[in-house]
């Protein structure tokens, strides 16, 4: 017989990016991925013939919202800094890596992609900053809750 309740805390989900353990997170933030694409777009012809066409994107979006003030928030802004000024064309490898141990849920990419710089506000308590990484075949790493076992 399974477990009649499971535990979940945000503070125990492993994030990484570049190596570099990720936490301290917003008010009401932590890390949400979605998928850009569907993996399939569905048309029905005037024959009535469905068919499914597979998308081929495996790429995902990742939102981070961190405080301001948190070593996380230093450390994603380096990892941004570098790869904004670096000269080549080419991604200099930054590994992604999210891993819930309550449920399983694991996502994986070898790149991430900065897609814009954070904004920043001033105010009378510590602010959050979100980053938005693109995460290059996300989706086809993915696991999901493989820990939810009955």
């Amino acid at each position: 017989m399974g477990l009649l309740a499971k535990s979940y805390d945000l503070a125990k989900v492993i994030l990484t990016v570049g190596g570099v353990p990720i936490g301290g997170y917003g008010e009401d933030g932590g890390v949400e991925i979605a998928p850009i694409a569907p993996i399939h777009e569905v048309s029905v012809g005037a024959d009535g013939l469905t068919v499914a066409s597979r998308m081929n994107n495996d790429d995902a979006l990742a939102t981070i919202t961190l405080n301001e003030m948190s070593a996380g928030y230093a450390a994603l802004g380096a990892l941004m800094k570098v790869q904004e000024l670096n000269p080549t064309p080419v991604l200099i490898p930054v590994p992604f890596l999210l891993i819930d141990p309550s449920n399983g849920d694991t996502i994986a990419s070898a790149f991430v992609i900065f897609v814009d710089r954070p904004t920043m506000a001033k105010g009378r308590t510590a602010g959050d900053r979100v980053f938005t990484l693109h995460l290059p075949g996300a989706a086809i790493t993915a696991v999901y809750g493989a820990a939810n076992v009955i």
